[in-house]
């Protein structure tokens, strides 16, 4: 059984969905019955849009991406270190995961844009607040984490492995496996610095209670240490160090924050 009551011009329309288990009522504005075909359809084509932007920025991308990969080499590897191409597709394949990782950071907020426009008709309006409040911090400390591995935690892990091997061999690099460490390093930080969402979450959904966190944040530094040794990809130790030194701050800046949101 479905009821639809009209109150006032200019007011939202109330429906009234009455189901097995009780009366649902839905005060969403603009809120419009819609096919769920019609829902797909909508989705299908919001999200060929991401993709047709993503393979443009990709195809646009690459004929730069040599350039944009010895920028990188400059900015991070010291400059007595060779550049290394251990089979003819090495260098190719290297240009087109530069040329992915630029199109996807041009498409990620083109995706959460048509995400919002897909799901903003319905939700209510204090959740429409949440995630327009949400979604940019997260993506503004994404970018922060990914700044901090690009301009400290990658080149002290560089510098460092260079330094410790002079003298004992001449240094070179793989092009490829140095570029897939560099861009999982930057990826790893950013998710790493989502780490004060999480928390604040928990706590404000009643998930965990700050007390706890507090009277026992000596077993959660041990947990994230070993965290921050699990999930970094060098033998080196100094991401792990920064890493863990960065999600203690972080902890800690996030019970703070609690104290007053």
């Amino acid at each position: 059984m479905f009821l639809s009551l009209s109150i006032v011009p200019f007011f939202p329309i109330i429906h009234i969905k009455v189901a097995h288990l009780g009366i649902i009522v839905s005060q969403i504005l603009g809120d419009v019955e819609i096919p769920l075909m019609e829902h797909i359809k909508e989705l299908r084509r919001r999200m060929m849009l991401v993709a047709a932007v993503l393979v443009f920025t990709l195809l646009m991308t690459f004929p730069f991406s040599e350039e944009l990969a010895s920028l990188i080499w400059d900015d991070l590897i010291p400059q007595k270190v060779n550049l290394v191409a251990y089979n003819p597709l090495e260098w190719m394949v290297t240009k087109l995961w530069l040329s992915l990782i630029i199109a996807a950071i041009a498409g990620i907020p083109l995706f959460v844009y048509e995400l919002f426009a897909f799901m903003k008709k319905g939700l209510f309006p204090n959740e429409r607040k949440f995630f327009l409040t949400i979604v940019p911090t997260s993506l503004i400390l994404f970018l922060i984490g990914a700044s901090i591995a690009y301009y400290l935690a990658i080149p002290l892990i560089f510098n460092y492995m260079i330094f410790y091997s002079e003298g004992v061999a001449t240094s070179a690099l793989s092009i490829r496996d140095t570029f897939s460490m560099i861009s999982s390093l930057i990826i790893v930080f950013g998710i790493i610095f989502q780490f004060p969402m999480f928390v604040i979450f928990a706590i404000k959904s009643d998930l965990i209670k700050r007390e706890q966190l507090k009277t026992k944040r000596i077993y959660v530094y041990g947990i994230l240490i070993g965290f921050a040794i699990f999930v970094t990809p060098d033998i080196t130790g100094m991401s792990q160090l920064i890493m863990a030194f960065l999600l203690v701050i972080l902890f800690e800046f996030s019970l703070l924050i609690t104290r007053f949101i």
